[in-house]
């Protein structure tokens, strides 16, 4: 069914491969990822995935320079699932792809591998032009609980719009650094009347930090 040149079929061949676990299949697989139909392309890339073997990480990382962003997509979903420490790097540059959706994935991909070049790259999307890339980014910090994100979200308090306050508070929250209370207290007193103000209230709890005690 492999060599047949019907993409639905090659796509249904490569799903029921895949769920046999057909690991001696791999190689004509691996083939398939040069495949003229994207959506084949995308489907061996998920069958490598439920495989598991890091033995196909090279022919997978190619595709993330694929044409079609949906493949690309496919590319960073295996590759971070495979071989994490190996992927970090090559997603990382899919960190400027001028599709919107392959950056959201690269984030979401880069804070479930975590590490200290994450945070760095991440720091750099803090002011994407797109809000939707902004509030992954400020999300995906949060849920790194690295300290050296307090800074920079700090500031977003000051700066930023509705949405990205909102997100960069519930970040504070997650990283429960207590530099982060005077901060989160003065943001308090400025939108006491607010909807922003039990987000807050919210974050320092999380902190719990004694000194934000008075001025709640």
């Amino acid at each position: 069914a492999l060599k047949d040149s019907d993409p639905k079929v090659l796509i249904s061949a490569l799903n029921a491969l895949a769920k046999l676990r057909a690991y001696d299949a791999e190689p004509e697989i691996i083939a398939l990822l040069a495949h003229t139909a994207p959506a084949v392309r995308s489907a061996a890339l998920s069958s490598l995935r439920q495989l598991g073997s890091e033995a196909s990480v090279e022919h997978i990382s190619r595709r993330l320079s694929d044409p079609v962003p949906k493949v690309r997509h496919h590319a960073i979903v295996t590759l971070a699932y495979l071989s994490p420490d190996r992927a970090s790097t090559s997603i990382t540059g899919l960190l400027n792809d001028p599709d919107e959706e392959v950056v959201l994935y690269a984030i979401e991909a880069l804070v479930g591998i975590g590490g200290q070049t994450t945070v760095f790259a991440l720091l750099e999307k803090i002011k994407a032009p797109s809000i939707k890339i902004q509030l992954a980014t400020v999300a995906g910090l949060g849920n790194l609980g690295d300290e050296r994100a307090v800074r920079p979200l700090t500031a977003i308090l000051n700066s930023g719009g509705p949405e990205i306050r909102d997100a960069a508070v519930g970040a504070l929250g997650k990283l429960r650094d207590p530099t982060a209370t005077p901060h989160l207290i003065s943001t308090l007193w400025r939108h006491q009347h607010g909807e922003l103000a039990p987000r807050v209230i919210d974050a320092l709890a999380l902190i719990r930090d004694p000194s934000a005690t008075a001025p709640l």
